[in-house]
């Protein structure tokens, strides 16, 4: 089993710097508004490479209720509904995500850098990385700048990403989400398991939005199942051709 054990942020919403570190069994507690389903739409953005067609942000909340969030409201730190209500102008994002294999404890680390900046409209995603074998560090992710710890310029973290690759002959990087998350999700396979990128992009939006406000019936039925209606007709000529075999082999 592969066990998330750290999630590391720099200049994601209101952290300049956070480490969270995750024992087997886990939760996210807190009052309202004090930030629960920021980070998990921080696990989000790092598990859907910075996708936002992927991503449901806040999930849980009423779906009735306006969603300001975006990426680049999140690497901008905006609190608020104003966009003054920011806490930086311009944002040097990583998310990164460290699992364990509960059998051999090898650490994988993936996640995104992202720029955004208040006077553009959109955010880049700079990088995306896979990269097994190694824990990145708080430290890898940040550098000294005037006596002040700050994000490490993407160039200096991708060079370092693909020298510690090297070691293992493969590329950690990848240019567009869905080769990320394919890379991902064999990476983080069980054994003998086989990636599906649309089966887990389709389950893992499912489980985020899942509400068990209804039966687990109701849940099934109308949530979990595709829906397929059934052709009575071929199904009509199947049962018929069955029951015409089963009396020929009686009559043999």
């Amino acid at each position: 089993m592969k066990q998330l054990i750290s999630i590391k942020l720099v200049q994601f919403f209101l952290f300049e710097e956070m480490e969270i570190k995750l024992d087997e069994i886990w939760g996210v507690f807190g009052p309202n508004g004090s930030g629960k389903s920021s980070l998990l739409d921080a696990v989000q953005i790092a598990m859907c490479g910075g996708n936002e067609r992927l991503i449901a942000f806040n999930a849980q909340a009423d779906e009735n209720m306006a969603n300001t969030r975006s990426i680049r409201t999140y690497c901008l730190g905006q609190y608020g509904d104003s966009e003054a209500e920011r806490v930086r102008d311009s944002a040097t994002c990583y998310i990164s995500l460290v699992w364990k294999d509960s059998v051999t404890s090898e650490l994988l680390t993936m996640g995104v850098c992202i720029n955004a900046a208040y006077d553009r409209d959109r955010f880049e995603v700079r990088g995306r990385y896979v990269l097994r074998g190694t824990e990145l560090s708080m430290g890898d992710h940040l550098e000294l700048v005037n006596g002040k710890r700050r994000p490490r310029a993407w160039e200096t973290f991708r060079h370092q990403l693909v020298e510690r690759a090297k070691a293992l002959g493969e590329d950690p990087l990848h240019q567009d989400s869905e080769h990320y998350i394919r890379a991902a999700l064999f990476a983080l396979r069980g054994k003998g398991g086989i990636p599906q990128y649309e089966t887990f992009v389709r389950s893992f939006r499912f489980a985020l939005r899942m509400r068990f406000d209804k039966s687990v019936d109701q849940i099934v039925r109308n949530q979990v199942l595709e829906p397929r209606q059934t052709n009575i007709k071929k199904f009509r000529e199947v049962t018929d051709s069955f029951k015409l075999m089963s009396q020929m082999v009686a009559g043999v």
